[in-house]
């Protein structure tokens, strides 16, 4: 094959998607660091390879990607970039990974608008710029359905195997892998139910991705137990009475909102219309009896149903491309039987996109300066700090800042005993949040298991302060 041959229009839009992509997560990729990101490192990726496979004390270890952190971080450094770097790399992957199934279920068209929207919309930028496994969650998503769609053409034992490997995958990032991974396997079983040797490898699949599952996760379920895992605070379910009147309807409302965040409104209108119009076209613009969406609608209300979880935005972080994906091939397939003189409706679309791709990236651009130069409030206090620490000073930090500080005090080579909680301190510098309500001074030191009586809390001093964050200097009770 030649150059020439190889490098079609075709693959050189899908290039300056995914350049396009990498350029506008480039300003949000060494900005301040957010309380889960920060303790993603300080808890789990700082300390060893085995801390980060073993300790599941709290569902904030998306345990492959803090495992990924710990060696992008060892290999290049504590700094934000480093630290983002997995879900970066998995963010970018989304765009040709969307346009390979895009082109496998409908169309080339299809691939491409779904590989440009996937690298524009910023609700996928902030994934892929967040030090968390949600973005990975996406790509494994993306994956099993892309083996799905090929399993019902060719029953390769190797593809059945990639399917079981991918779901693992994904449920070793984050266990809800059983959202989009049940719902896949529910359709396959829906589309190829009549033939037996389609079943029994299904069944197949199933097993060997629930034994790989349970492998990856051996060290956790060792160390720290099955009950974190499957049975922790955090994934309890929310009391029936108040969750479908109040919880529920709340977490949509964010969640739409932060998928439609900085979205024009003719784009959010057009994409909703594609959505609905590839499941009104379905059989007419793809092979497979059942719409994916459909199935995976179905199930997910079941599992909604009977476990009422808190579904933050994050928690459909996995449906955002499939849902582009979706909205693009209603869009597409539609305007292909539409000619504008020499060109269909379908490519009028890629030229929009591009130029609006274009355009959003100029913008993205000319603000990447003194995006990336950005310094939060507990990175400029965690500074502050650094400059007046003696060597028997103690940290206590308030939540929501407590692990912020902490993470830019280790880049600034404070060690971790500064802000271990003692009772022989020299001095004890205390961080307060103003914008939470029943924070005090009292209340810090209590939650970090110190008695207020030790310190003498009426002469603090207030020394300076961060925007909200309050540093005071308090010296012990005498």
């Amino acid at each position: 094959m030649t150059k020439a041959s190889w490098w079609t229009p075709q693959r050189g839009l899908l290039a300056f998607f995914v350049l396009a992509g990498l350029l506008l997560r480039l300003p949000a990729l060494n900005g301040p660091v957010t309380y889960d990101e920060a303790y993603t490192y300080i808890g789990f990726a700082s300390h060893s390879l085995w801390g980060a496979l073993s300790d599941y004390s709290l569902p904030n270890n998306h345990i492959l990607h803090s495992v990924l952190v710990f060696f992008s971080t060892s290999a290049l450094g504590n700094q934000a970039w480093a630290l983002r770097l997995p879900a970066l790399l998995a963010g970018l992957a989304l765009i040709p990974g969307s346009y390979l199934l895009g082109r496998r279920i409908y169309s080339p068209q299809t691939g491409l608008l779904t590989a440009a929207l996937t690298a524009a919309l910023p609700a996928l930028i902030r994934f892929s710029t967040e030090a968390r496994g949600y973005s990975m969650l996406a790509g494994f998503t993306l994956l099993i359905f892309f083996l799905g769609h090929e399993l019902l053409q060719t029953e390769r034992w190797r593809n059945w195997a990639l399917l079981a490997l991918g779901t693992a995958l994904g449920f070793f990032t984050l266990p809800l892998m059983l959202y989009p991974a049940g719902g896949l396997y529910l359709w396959l079983a829906l589309e190829g139910h009549r033939r037996r040797s389609f079943f029994l490898r299904w069944l197949g699949s199933g097993a060997l991705a629930g034994a790989l599952t349970v492998a990856f996760y051996l060290p956790a379920l060792r160390v720290s137990g099955w009950r974190k895992i499957i049975a922790n605070g955090f994934v309890q379910p929310v009391e029936a009475g108040k969750y479908f009147d109040w919880v529920l309807t709340t977490r949509l409302k964010d969640t739409w909102a932060s998928w439609t965040a900085n979205l024009p409104a003719a784009l959010t209108v057009l994409l909703v219309l594609g959505f609905f119009l590839a499941l009104i076209l379905h059989r007419r613009i793809q092979l497979t009896r059942w719409p994916l969406a459909l199935t995976l609608a179905v199930w997910v209300a079941v599992l909604v149903l009977a476990r009422r979880p808190e579904a933050f935005d994050r928690f459909w972080s996995w449906l955002l491309a499939p849902c582009l994906l979706w909205a693009a091939a209603g869009l597409v397939e539609t305007a292909r039987k539409v000619r504008v003189g020499k060109f269909s409706g379908a490519h009028l679309l890629l030229g929009l996109a591009v130029a609006g791709l274009s355009l959003q990236l100029a913008i993205s651009l000319a603000g990447l300066p003194q995006a990336w130069v950005k310094v939060g409030n507990p990175q400029a206090s965690a500074r502050f700090l650094s400059e007046n620490l003696r060597e028997q000073d103690v940290v206590l930090v308030g939540y929501p800042n407590n692990s912020q500080v902490w993470y830019y005090l280790t880049r600034l080579g404070v060690p971790a005993t500064a802000w271990q909680p003692r009772a022989d301190g020299e001095r004890y510098w205390l961080l307060l949040a103003s914008n939470q309500k029943d924070q005090t001074l009292v209340s810090i030191v209590r939650d970090a298991a110190l008695d207020p009586a030790l310190l003498d809390l009426p002469g603090a001093t207030l020394v300076t302060h961060y925007g909200k964050i309050e540093i005071y200097l308090v010296l012990p009770a005498h």
